[in-house]
């Protein structure tokens, strides 16, 4: 092990607790790559940029850039409520040579806030081979080949950084389970079901094999018995296979070896298993945590029946309906890459990844569902002590202003989400940072 300085182990101390604790949350076997790539990446926490990057930039405020891992802003990647600021830099290619770049890069309030971003920002399909990694030299490879980093020497420096600084030791107390291969069933039928009620409106047997799921949300607060009748009727023309009821019952209306008339698009319907949601009617169209719980139950059933032991989410569009999912994957799918519609509702697109962890996790035996947010909590009233406040389209800096609150009035919070709440009235999402609970 090569000498390293003081001040270069202080750092690995104070933020190491930090990888360790996030990589276990989401779901990674390894530590050690993690801290070696924020070593690296910041100089250990020097910030050895131009850019001063994880410098102070506001010495009245005390304001930080807190960005030890070089994490470039993507939309809606990670929950980082400081947004992101600009800087130039170099690409690497090929061939060696370079190319003068101006990057986004993310902004984080703290240390630990900056470590959490980055395991939520390689939580994702595109990095599954990094979260399937029992070791920090193929962890790093793994996050190469993803596109993290445009260096050609950039696996061999952060792995240098791993055996110097004995990084290793930092792995001793994650224990891989090794997940079990999952055998198809000839059921067609989630064991799930509660209410049946056929719908007419399918075009019979699949042509393709199931891998992929389609959640949907039916905008309203439906019972079982609403799903059979809706969909019964053939002038809607339209069904799906499962519908999930406000109460978290399920309820069969295309049998799950027919193709449901669901998503807009006849290739994606005859390879999805189609599900419809009851959601709030307003925007985002909120799921309750009886209908999240169960569709996550309903999605890991329809795997493991399927012959599938890891679900999949690719944010990207493009990238998604081009992915060839392999034997053992499911893929997520949602109704407005197919149609100009809000379907599933921003409430759901939010928690996409966390759908396909959560199933995931449970197809390994991992964890169990938990309620998304204790329902319990809210609603609540605040009062807003900014002079003028802006009314998000989202939970976050990243969305649209589509409004203000200049009277420093009383308001009535649904959820809290990314320290932003949802509005009542459904106009959009405030910063909680400017209000006061009353």
């Amino acid at each position: 092990m090569a000498q390293i300085s003081p001040a270069q182990q202080a750092f690995i101390d104070t933020i190491a607790p930090f990888c360790i604790k996030y990589a276990k949350k989401y779901g990674f076997k390894v530590a050690s790559a993690g801290i070696a790539q924020a070593c690296l990446e910041s100089g250990y926490g020097t910030g050895v940029y131009p850019d001063n990057r994880n410098k102070v930039i506001n010495p009245l405020t005390g304001e930080w850039r807190h960005n030890y891992f070089g994490l470039k802003y993507r939309p809606n990647r990670v929950n980082c409520n400081n947004g992101y600021f600009n800087s130039t830099g170099t690409e690497q290619h090929a061939d060696g040579s370079y190319t003068p770049t101006t990057t986004d890069w993310y902004k984080f309030e703290s240390l630990e806030k900056c470590v959490e971003g980055y395991y939520q920002f390689i939580n994702t399909a595109n990095y599954a081979q990094v979260k399937a990694a029992t070791n920090p030299l193929t962890y790093l490879q793994a996050i190469k080949a993803a596109g993290y980093a445009s260096s050609l020497n950039y696996v061999e420096n952060v792995y240098k950084v791993v055996e110097n600084c004995n990084l290793k030791q930092y792995d001793t107390s994650f224990v891989v389970t090794p997940v079990t291969p999952v055998s198809p069933s000839t059921s067609n039928k989630s064991s799930l079901i509660n209410y049946t009620k056929l719908s007419p409106n399918n075009s019979g047997k699949r042509t393709h094999a199931i891998d992929r799921i389609t959640p949907h949300c039916v905008v309203g607060q439906w019972d079982v018995t609403t799903f059979g009748s809706y969909f019964g009727r053939p002038d809607v023309k339209a069904s799906c296979n499962y519908g999930i009821a406000k109460d978290g019952q399920v309820a069969l209306i295309v049998d799950e070896s027919m193709r449901s008339w669901c998503s807009s698009s006849n290739e994606n319907d005859q390879r999805a298993v189609t599900i419809e949601c009851s959601s709030e009617k307003t925007h985002p169209y909120a799921f309750n945590d009886a209908v999240y719980n169960k569709l996550i139950d309903l999605c890991t059933d329809i795997c493991r029946r399927n012959g599938k032991n890891i679900l999949l989410w690719i944010a990207d569009k493009n990238t998604a309906l081009n992915y060839t999912p392999k034997s053992n994957e499911m893929l997520l799918t949602v109704h407005r890459w197919f149609k100009a519609k809000a379907c599933p509702g921003d409430w759901l697109m939010a928690r996409m990844d966390d759908l396909a962890a959560k199933v995931t996790a449970k197809l390994s035996g991992a964890v169990t569902s938990q309620p998304v947010q204790p329902t319990s909590e809210f609603p609540y009233i605040v009062q807003i002590t900014a002079n003028v406040l802006n009314i998000r389209k989202g939970p976050g800096t990243n969305y649209p202003v589509v409004g203000q609150i200049k009277d420093k009035g009383k308001y009535t919070i649904m959820e809290v989400q990314n320290g932003f709440g949802r509005l009542k009235s459904g106009v959009g999402w405030i910063s909680m940072k400017y209000t006061q609970k009353i």
